[in-house]
């Protein structure tokens, strides 16, 4: 199988495609793009980490499965007017 690579922009628009409408932690989001584009984990959460940073994903704490998870999703924005 060949791999796709992804610059930095494109790998950001996936993630915030990924994330539209739904919750999900960086492992899952790792696992969904590792198979197919030519990513490390790190390179995933530090696209996660400058979305975040630029208030277009939030990311919060849960406890599932007995162990504390870090989600990200979609941070809503109300149009102005």
């Amino acid at each position: 199988m060949n791999l796709i690579k992804v610059n930095g922009r494109l790998l950001e628009l996936l993630l915030l495609n990924a994330l539209k409408g739904n919750k999900a932690y960086g492992y899952e989001l790792t696992n969904r793009f590792a198979p197919v584009y030519r990513i490390s984990s790190g390179v995933i959460y530090l696209a996660l980490k400058s979305l975040c940073e630029r208030g277009l994903i939030s990311r919060d704490s849960e406890l599932s499965a007995g162990r504390i998870r870090v989600y990200y999703r979609e941070r809503r924005r109300s149009l102005p007017g």
